[in-house]
């Protein structure tokens, strides 16, 4: 336990902490280059700890985070908590609910077969906003049933017709696309980045309805962007994770970790801190 006047890094959040108790929060980890002079106060008084560690689960989206399923509830689980408190819990039917309590890119992840498995968020108002952010950590570990490819997170109309947003793996080549569907056509773009199996990558789709602007990114780096003519629609279809909906369409083969939905388009500097990279505000790019 570290206890002081301390400034920590943690996988999201970086800012001061005063009377840091890392038996108490043990997922906002200390930089393990983290110095605390000898002598420091113990500020045992100092009544910040909500606060700190509201602000660690909602940095960098603040009070635009919508969702976020850590995904760190233990196997055999059938719900997984929406660290956000709002309620945006997600669920999964037995037989196919992922393996959880995998090792993940942050604490633990769940492993998803490739064939039905899914987590279902029921769908709100709350989660239409004009611009977003899905940002999520993934680990291929194969091909899924359908050779079309495998959805990481989406959100559509039930009968298939408009889609919020659509953030999947292409399975030949393998790359991540962040696309929508409105008014029969699909918008978006495919990254460049090709990924490896057995690899842990941040992926990241934004929309900006400022700009009309739709980006896409693979490990805090921007990979494209594209400028849309009709913004994403609104839909009353559930966010599924891991596949295409109840008919186990394009099913996710892999790892999943970390599930952000925020309701504003985040800079690439969060972006960038969102996948644990070092931000250059000079040359303007992730490290």
């Amino acid at each position: 336990m570290v206890r002081g006047l301390a400034c920590a890094v943690a996988v999201v959040f970086v800012g001061c902490i005063l009377d840091w108790d890392s038996d108490r929060w043990p997922d906002v980890a200390l930089s393990p280059d983290l110095h605390v002079p000898d002598g420091s106060p113990d500020l045992d008084a100092a009544v910040i700890d909500t606060e700190v560690i509201d602000a660690a689960v909602k940095a960098p989206c603040g009070p635009n985070l919508l969702v976020h399923l850590k995904l760190d509830e233990p196997n055999g689980t059938a719900s997984f908590l929406d660290a956000t408190g709002s309620g945006h819990d997600g669920k999964c039917a037995t037989g196919t609910c992922p393996i959880a309590g995998e090792a993940g890119a942050v604490g633990t992840a769940a492993l998803f077969d490739g064939l039905d498995d899914r987590v279902v968020l029921s769908n709100s108002t709350t989660l239409h906003p004009p611009s977003f952010t899905i940002a999520v950590w993934v680990e291929v570990t194969g091909i899924g049933a359908d050779a079309n490819g495998g959805a990481v997170v989406i959100k559509r109309e039930t009968d298939y017709s408009k889609y919020t947003f659509h953030l999947d793996i292409d399975w030949n080549p393998v790359r991540s696309n962040c696309v929508y569907k409105a008014a029969g056509t699909w918008y978006g773009n495919t990254a460049g980045t090709l990924l490896k199996t057995n690899r842990w990558y941040h992926l990241a789709c934004v929309f900006n309805s400022a700009t009309s602007e739709l980006s896409t990114y693979v490990d805090g780096s921007l990979e494209t962007t594209t400028q849309t003519s009709v913004p994403p629609p609104k839909t009353a279809g559930a966010i599924v994770i891991g596949g295409n909906g109840s008919n186990g369409d394009d099913p996710f083969k892999g790892h999943i970790d970390d599930v952000r939905i925020c309701g504003v388009a985040l800079q690439p500097a969060d972006i960038c801190t969102l996948a644990g990279r070092a931000w250059d505000s000079g040359a303007k790019k992730c490290l």
